[in-house]
């Protein structure tokens, strides 16, 4: 060690000098402490937002499979003249509403309590508890397009409208769901 001192010209160690090299020592293990502590809520970080992306890429899927049926009932419904065969339109109704029901059930993964979520006639959430707009919209649509009369016409226009109107709302709360998470660094 007396090889190494002199090469750095430093004093031989002794009593005046061995406090200042506990001092360093100790200095230099509270700056890689605060370093480790540092990296792992840094790297936490990176993980979480990755997971999030991970999760808000299923969802701009789903979202795009939920607008993309929409778009498919509107049609059906915008298509819709007095002259037309109700009973083929009740037909075409039937699919699209069995496609809904498909993309309801898979929003499920990501929401997993919605207020208009009902079985056997019973509600299962207090409504004022949760507000997830997403799936509410499609089962409004759902039940909207469920109870046309093909036959009424203005029963078919105030249907093509209310559709038109909650397929909007329901872009505008997906907007919502994803659009805050792309913000850098937000992490729910």
């Amino acid at each position: 060690m007396g090889w190494f001192l002199k090469a750095l010209h430093l004093p031989p160690i002794g009593t005046e000098t061995v406090p200042h090299i506990d001092i360093a020592s100790a200095a230099l293990a509270l700056l890689a402490l605060v370093f480790s502590v540092y990296t792992f809520f840094h790297q936490r970080r990176i993980r979480m937002l990755s997971v999030i992306a991970l999760r808000d890429s299923g969802l701009i899927r789903w979202i795009e499979s939920a607008i993309d049926t929409l778009v498919d009932i509107e049609f059906m419904l915008r298509s819709w003249t007095p002259a037309a065969a109700a009973a083929d339109y009740s037909i075409q109704r039937d699919n699209h509403l069995a496609k809904l029901a498909a993309v309801i059930d898979k929003g499920r993964l990501y929401f997993p309590n919605f207020t208009r979520d009902v079985i056997g006639g019973q509600s299962v959430l207090d409504a004022a508890k949760i507000k997830l707009p997403l799936l509410d919209d499609l089962v409004e649509i759902y039940d909207r397009t469920r109870t046309v009369e093909f036959l009424d016409e203005p029963t078919v226009k105030k249907t093509q409208s209310d559709v038109m109107i909650k397929k909007l709302d329901f872009i505008k709360n997906a907007q919502k769901q994803v659009e805050f998470r792309r913000v850098p660094g937000v992490v729910e």
